[in-house]
């Protein structure tokens, strides 16, 4: 679909699982989050293996049954992150804020992507094998993703930061 729109639908559903992750493990300790962290990815690790399907986010290609796929992206995400947040990694400030605010940038990239690929072929000129383009580009879109965030957070559907209701 023009500008990758078909993408969208896995993307709110990763929007969501993580949030729906995050409001569980609030709720069961770090103890208990490490232990299902480790069960999950244990499960992740033996259906990757017996299983070989996958999805292809650029293409929109599902290989295999997509139940499973998801299932499987689902394991490796929460266990993943569950370890990783129970465990006490130290904080890297610029990986935390891109993190934070993920969906900034997996939602706006890839139409900065396609219009600065458009510019190029314009030009008569693709990015294939032009290394100067990729690094040209990468500045670009951290740079533009980083100037859109608190534009974004502003409106709590693109977000998902509604305001706490005070009881």
């Amino acid at each position: 679909m023009w500008f990758g729109f078909d993408n969208v639908f896995i993307g709110i559903y990763l929007f969501y699982l993580g949030r729906v992750w995050h409001f569980a493990i609030e709720k069961m300790g770090e103890d208990v989050t490490l232990g299902v962290s480790g069960v999950l990815l244990a499960g992740f690790i033996y259906l990757n293996g017996t299983y070989l399907g996958e999805y292809t986010m650029v293409d929109n290609i599902w290989v295999g049954n997509p139940l499973v796929t998801v299932v499987d992206i689902t394991l490796a995400l929460c266990g993943l992150s569950g370890i990783l947040l129970t465990i006490r990694t130290p904080r890297i400030p610029v990986v935390n804020y891109i993190g934070e605010h993920s969906m900034v940038f997996f939602v706006a990239h890839y139409p900065i992507l396609m219009l600065y690929k458009m510019i190029r072929s314009a030009n008569v000129r693709t990015l294939r094998g032009h290394w100067d383009d990729y690094a040209i580009l990468v500045l670009i879109l951290f740079g533009v993703c980083f100037l859109l965030v608190p534009y974004v957070e502003k409106v709590p559907w693109l977000s998902g930061r509604w305001k706490k209701c005070k009881m």
